[in-house]
């Protein structure tokens, strides 16, 4: 739609015989029906974003909500979870479906300019936020986290974030900020409950995890933890950067 009314339809309303025929003011009539198909082409991109978004929620909510994984009771992370697999392998197959319409759309002399429209950023950025958001409010849902569940939740997002780094706009890097407030919130309190728990029932009290903290791209941890998820992330980079690379930048 962006394409035909970038192109088509300019070079419709300059044809001589279109002029003649339905005696046209060019510029009046150019203006109105860019105004209308602008609106078309808004229409038809928000029902095709709403489309994907339903999809990736489903993906988001059923691995975070109903896989089976016990937040407040995991040990250490080994790996990111599949549904953050299947996640990203969706959005790759979105891309290769907005690839083929570009092609198709430009097959003719202007093929060079149609890829130029940013059409592929437009609905990633859209999507990367819907997802963002879609995680966020799944991990609200999550009331206790042990440690191996903190750094599950914080590797899991990180995986995400940094693999969609081209498209990561302000809203969506704000949704990445809560999320990782949220659990260290989460976790913190889970730790002074068992605290309390241990003193009541005189149990020696678990270590609080709160030393040597570090704030990174506002994600605070423990050194300890940091190391963890730098090489949980290098792993799943070295396997998945030949799966994700359409998402780097050309």
């Amino acid at each position: 739609m962006t394409a035909f009314r970038l192109f088509v339809v300019p070079d419709l309303l300059h044809t001589k015989a279109i002029r003649n025929t339905f005696k046209l003011e060019v510029a009046d009539e150019l203006a109105h029906l860019e105004k209308l198909l602008r609106r078309l082409d808004d229409m038809i991109f928000s029902y095709y974003i709403r489309d994907k978004a339903k999809q990736l929620s489903s993906i988001v909510r059923r691995g975070v909500l109903m896989g089976g994984f016990s937040w407040s009771t995991t040990e250490m992370p080994k790996d990111a979870q599949p549904y953050v697999s299947e996640a990203l392998l969706y959005l790759v197959f979105t891309h290769a479906e907005i690839m083929d319409l570009i092609s198709e759309v430009g097959a003719g002399a202007e093929h060079h300019m149609v890829k130029q429209q940013p059409l592929t950023k437009r609905v990633f950025q859209m999507l990367t936020v819907n997802l963002a958001q879609d995680l966020l409010e799944s991990i609200r849902a999550i009331d206790a986290f042990s440690e191996g569940g903190m750094l599950q939740c914080v590797l899991e997002a990180m995986v995400i974030s940094q693999t969609l780094q081209t498209y990561m706009t302000a809203p969506a890097t704000e949704c990445f900020r809560l999320l990782y407030a949220y659990v260290r919130s989460a976790y913190d309190r889970s730790q002074e409950r068992a605290r309390k728990l241990a003193v009541q029932q005189g149990r020696p009290a678990p270590e609080s995890g709160t030393g040597d903290l570090r704030e990174i791209d506002g994600v605070t941890l423990a050194s300890s933890h940091w190391e963890i998820i730098r090489r949980l992330l290098r792993d799943c980079t070295r396997r998945t950067q030949i799966q994700f690379r359409c998402f780097q930048p050309a």
